[in-house]
């Protein structure tokens, strides 16, 4: 089984998407993004370095290439790093990828593994009062995603961070063992939950009018 490669950045293609003339000279600077691409994919499949591959991949198109490489991965046993690094590294959110692929992934990874990949939880408790923002009708809300922070301030800018109608924040007591990982490294102080249908949540803030 060969990792599929189909969403690494071709800077043929991006040159010629973009309109840029291929000269003597950007050809050559391609050739050598081009070889060094190469070395990134050779450095990931000798150290299982994904953040070295993803350096190669758009932003929006890592989670799409754990979808597609989900077996190899785990077959690696880098699955859980791999699927952590492309969800919280992702600018913006990953609305390319349905909920429920992403719910699937994160049911399907080794959770302990997950969890010690993570940033240390800020302090060990049963239960950890937890904030969403969403925005948006319909299925665009997502009010039961993964993505949680323990900040009400965060989630409030989540929620309106797109200028969509309806801003709302919720609220929901999680219990740690729902937890999936803790990360902090963008300072959004961002919990990865699994939030079963079952759970309470409680809307604590709307932007009125």
């Amino acid at each position: 089984m060969k990792i599929d490669y189909s969403l690494v950045t071709d800077p043929y293609k991006e040159m010629i998407r973009n309109g840029i003339e291929l000269t003597e000279k950007s050809i050559k600077n391609n050739n050598d993004f081009i070889e060094y691409t190469e070395e990134g994919k050779r450095k990931f499949e000798r150290t299982g370095d994904v953040r070295a591959l993803f350096s190669f991949i758009d932003n929006h198109k890592k989670m799409a290439f754990v979808v597609d490489n989900h077996a190899q991965l785990k077959k690696m046993e880098i699955f859980e790093k791999a699927l952590l690094e492309a969800y919280v590294s992702t600018n913006g959110n990953n609305f390319n990828i349905s909920s429920e692929v992403i719910n699937l992934l994160f049911a399907t990874a080794d959770k302990q593994k997950l969890f010690y990949i993570g940033n240390p939880l800020p302090e060990d408790k049963n239960i950890y009062k937890l904030y969403r923002g969403v925005s948006g009708n319909g299925s665009a809300r997502r009010k039961y995603g993964i993505s949680w922070t323990g900040s009400l301030d965060k989630a409030i800018w989540f929620a309106k961070r797109y200028g969509f109608e309806k801003p709302i924040v919720y609220q929901a007591q999680v219990p740690k063992e729902n937890i999936y990982a803790y990360d902090n490294d963008r300072n959004e102080d961002e919990y990865l939950c699994d939030i079963p249908r079952s759970l309470k949540l409680r809307e604590i803030w709307r932007q009125t009018p």
